[in-house]
């Protein structure tokens, strides 16, 4: 199984769960979409013929935690470097 209506199909049959896992790690709205594209653009990247729906389903669950991650520790970095500079310890 490949291709783009595959591709399709396994986006759509579980944007539900898709939308879940990334609320799990991304409270704001924006950031959830951006992971979740971010992880459909590195899925479809991967040249690679898949046996079952449902082992799509896994890898791209994998591939999107890890990107709902790396979403979390830069806004949190974001975050912390805002609150640096109000407080005044930017460059101390």
């Amino acid at each position: 199984m490949n291709g783009l209506p595959f591709a399709e199909e396994l986006f759509h049959q579980f944007r539900p769960l898709w939308q879940r896992i990334a609320y799990q790690y991304l409270r704001h709205p924006q950031d959830r979409q951006d992971a979740i594209q971010e992880a459909c653009r590195k899925f479809l990247a991967i040249e690679r013929e898949w046996a079952t729906l449902e082992d799509a389903k896994r890898y791209f669950s994998t591939v999107l935690v890890h990107t709902c991650v790396d979403f979390y520790k830069v806004s949190k970095r974001r975050r912390e470097a805002q609150l640096e500079e109000e407080d005044g310890y930017a460059g101390v």
